[in-house]
């Protein structure tokens, strides 16, 4: 972090108001010598890897923390197609049920408009050979 980059980007896009374009020295990674990239991408002498698995421990196939998040698209879709709604009322369910979060209206708004279409009767259903 001490990388006179690194104090460049967080500085332009965290510290400045309003925010400015970073200036990298190299101004492009093309021209960024490889000593410098393998710097980044090593392991000290005296250091070693920290595992991030043991034997015997789980594998996870799916995130672990999703709960934190914000609704994938595929929890939104199966909600359209499982609840006959119109998309306001879908939005506002996900709001509900994930308490508020910040984010979450947003979000399923955008996926609502991108992966929806209305059914004709003021409900949405999800575009394309699986939503109907």
């Amino acid at each position: 972090m001490s990388h006179p980059d690194f104090v460049s980007g967080v500085s332009a896009r965290l510290i400045n108001r309003p925010p400015t374009d970073p200036v990298w020295d190299p101004p492009t990674l093309s021209e960024c010598p490889e000593s410098v990239t393998d710097d980044f991408l090593s392991i000290p002498e005296a250091s070693q890897r920290l595992p991030l698995l043991k034997k015997g421990a789980p594998e996870y196939t799916t995130y672990p923390h999703e709960v934190f998040g914000l609704p994938s698209e595929s929890q939104i879709r199966e909600v359209v197609k499982r609840a006959r709604m119109p998309a306001k009322d879908l939005v506002e369910w996900f709001v509900r049920e994930y308490k508020g979060k910040e984010g979450v209206r947003e979000k399923v708004r955008e996926v609502v408009q991108r992966k929806t279409e209305s059914d004709g009767t003021g409900f949405v259903v999800w575009k394309g050979i699986d939503g109907l």
